[in-house]
């Protein structure tokens, strides 16, 4: 864990997209070559586990981890995704 840091890089960019009355916030996380494997487990165990815990105390409304096909145009391996059920949630 203490090199996770040099194992993901993740992309400055982080998209907030308003639909009717939710929010969602979208991460881009760019994976360095050869540490998919080591990345999975981290989000598998790290990321998502505090998105169920939030998920059931009403903290947000859904969640989504996206993998990415990985090709020439795609800066990105990964999408987070949280949705909120309204602006008072986002911290």
């Amino acid at each position: 864990m203490k090199y996770f840091v040099t194992i993901v890089i993740l992309i400055a960019c982080r998209v907030t997209v308003y639909t009717q009355s939710t929010i969602k916030l979208i991460d881009f996380v760019k994976i360095k070559e050869g540490k998919r494997n080591e990345s999975m487990y981290f989000y598998e165990n790290n990321w998502k586990v505090y998105r169920d815990i939030a998920l059931d105390k009403g903290y947000i409304k859904s969640y989504q981890l996206l993998s990415t096909v990985t090709d020439t145009l795609t800066n990105f391996d990964l999408m987070l995704i949280t949705e909120y059920s309204d602006s008072t949630q986002v911290n």
